[in-house]
């Protein structure tokens, strides 16, 4: 005999967000490598669940609970990913700027004199 369904839901969603929560340490490490592999078994595991997930009204208070903190995790997981993006594009943005300033400064060597030929 197989388990409960909500049983099988309630355990997903603690997997869920016992990984979002692994996923705030990796980004806090700065380890985008251990990230994105979280986020793609983050993923799977959601569209696993959206197959089991009955409507919102039959889910029990805990699961509804965690359901909630796994959003409030993640909007602010994507606000710290916006917020270094934005960091990144500045700094990319700097580093264009002074190599574009650094070719204006650039100064080319006097040209050698050239002498005639004896021939002519």
């Amino acid at each position: 005999m197989g388990e409960d369904p909500q049983e099988i839901i309630a355990k997903s969603i603690r997997q869920w967000h016992a990984l979002t929560l692994k996923q705030v340490q990796t980004l806090l490490d700065g380890n985008l490598d251990e990230f994105g592999k979280l986020t793609e078994i983050s993923a799977a595991l959601q569209k696993r669940l959206d197959g089991l997930l009955p409507t919102p009204a039959k889910l029990d208070r805990v699961s509804f609970g965690l359901l909630k903190e796994i959003q409030t995790i993640q909007s602010d997981l994507i606000t710290e990913l916006q917020k270094g993006t934005r960091e990144i594009s500045n700094a990319i943005g700097k580093l264009r700027k002074n190599q574009t300033s650094m070719k204006g400064y650039r100064q080319t060597k006097p040209a050698t004199p050239r002498f005639k030929s004896e021939r002519t």
